[in-house]
């Protein structure tokens, strides 16, 4: 059986692609520090469940997944405080790459729609990577 870790597994789509994992026969970690999930997401979730801040807490317990899944970027446009963004954002997602590389382990990193533009791009100049 394939094990995954999913960081953000309280927020929505951590929660969902946790119990679609868990469907599909993975043997599923979910992690969360809380910041943003809410314990109602992970109510009927029958994985394993660890409190955790993979910005600054060992990774060691992910080194027998085969995948990986980053779902707890902070994408609400009202947190002003970059410190704590940079942390989050890129400090934990950095440490899973170097993590992820080292033990050679899959990696998927999702966003939510916040993150994307409100106007699509125009046809009359080249859409933006």
């Amino acid at each position: 059986m394939k094990n995954a870790v999913v960081i953000g597994v309280a927020g929505f789509i951590g929660s969902n692609i946790a119990k679609k994992l868990i469907k599909d026969g993975y043997n599923v970690l979910g992690v969360d520090n809380f910041y943003s999930g809410t314990f109602k997401n992970i109510i009927d979730f029958k994985g394993e469940f660890a409190c955790s801040d993979v910005a600054k807490d060992s990774l060691d317990r992910f080194a027998d997944a085969d995948a990986l899944f980053f779902e707890s970027a902070i994408t609400d446009t009202t947190v002003m405080n970059q410190e704590e963004m940079m942390i989050n954002n890129y400090e934990a997602f950095r440490r899973l790459l170097e993590f992820s590389k080292d033990k050679h382990i899959k990696i998927v990193y999702a966003s939510s729609a916040a993150t994307s533009k409100s106007t699509p791009p125009s046809s009359s100049r080249p859409a933006l990577p």
